[in-house]
């Protein structure tokens, strides 16, 4: 036995080596984690800055491949029962909004959950310097905890435009993962999603990308929406 209690102690882990010859190691961590209920995670992590090579060069980063980190992270999730999901960072430099929906439908034809978090500026990171800031056309906002409630002791600085997206791109793309999390990890009209990709064989990015353009936009409430954007970005740096 791991301990004679779970109660004891737990592991705490925030992510594992993005190599692919580590993938097999990763695997065994994992179900040594949740055979003896190591770790306070009851969920599987594919951590994954984004899925377009451009803006991995563009930070720097490279990925496992998604499919190759399915092939290992899937059967342990479907055998445990445990959700699998995705973690992405919002708005690095190079993204677009068509990069962006070709995310979700790839995504969403695997079921995925997806984790977004915003790109925040950390002092010591390379970002924040003003050099890499002009290169990439970098814009921020204070982020005071949630949008829409403010927290005077959680002020972030949130990248809200760059030189491939502007600020409203980025309210689209900030607002269609919340579409996303709906339809897919909350299943809302699961029945009529299905058949609307199955009979005009589209993905779910496609799909949200009409909800947003083709009813939001044309819908009178939008002018609350970007007025309360415009509210937020008040402080833009």
């Amino acid at each position: 036995d791991v301990c004679s209690s779970d109660l004891e102690f737990k592991v705490g882990y925030g992510g594992f080596a993005k190599t692919e010859n580590r993938l097999e190691y990763i695997k065994q961590i994992l179900e040594i984690d949740i055979n003896n209920n190591l770790s306070n995670n009851k969920e599987i992590k594919i951590s994954l800055q984004s899925l377009d090579l451009e803006v991995l060069d563009n930070i720097d980063r490279k990925n496992i491949d998604l499919n190759k980190q399915l092939e290992v992270f899937k059967p342990i999730a479907e055998k445990t029962r445990l959700p699998l999901y995705v973690e992405i960072i919002m708005g690095l430099p190079g993204m677009t909004p068509d990069k962006f929906f070709n995310e979700l439908d790839i995504f969403g034809s695997h079921q995925l959950s997806i984790q977004w978090f915003e790109w925040i500026l950390l002092p010591e990171a390379p970002a924040y310097s003003s050099d890499y800031r002009n290169k990439w056309g970098i814009k921020t906002t204070t982020k005071s905890n949630g949008w829409s409630y403010p927290d005077t002791h959680a002020n972030h600085e949130i990248v809200i435009e760059t030189n491939s997206y502007t600020s409203t791109d980025y309210l689209e793309m900030l607002m269609c993962s919340s579409l996303y999390n709906l339809f897919v990890q909350g299943g809302y009209y699961n029945n009529t999603v299905e058949w609307i990709l199955k009979k005009y064989n589209i993905g779910h990015g496609t799909l949200i990308k009409s909800i947003y353009r083709e009813f939001f936009l044309l819908n009178n409430e939008r002018s609350a929406v970007f007025l309360r954007w415009a509210d937020i970005l008040e402080h833009t740096n």
